[in-house]
């Protein structure tokens, strides 16, 4: 992955394994409605590229969770603190 800042904003060019910039794409399965993926942008390509984009959650979400015993510890350490 690749990170990049403009202005004050920061964001991540996700690539495929041929190199190509991965498309956000929306799941409408049963099992996973609404959650967000990358896939490789070329249309029947043969790389096969595919990862969950899972959104970061907030500092407040991690803590609550976590006391609830349901996610694991290593997940909120990227996340920003907004408490």
């Amino acid at each position: 992955m690749r990170s990049y800042t403009v202005s004050i904003f920061t964001f991540t060019m996700i690539l495929c394994k041929g190199g190509r910039q991965a498309a956000l794409k929306t799941s409408y399965t049963e099992t996973n409605p609404g959650r967000e993926f990358y896939t490789c942008s070329q249309m029947r390509s043969r790389c096969k590229f595919f990862v969950w984009h899972d959104p970061s959650l907030c500092c407040r979400s991690c803590v609550v969770i976590k006391g609830k015993g349901l996610m694991d510890t290593n997940v909120c350490l990227n996340t920003k603190s907004t408490i």
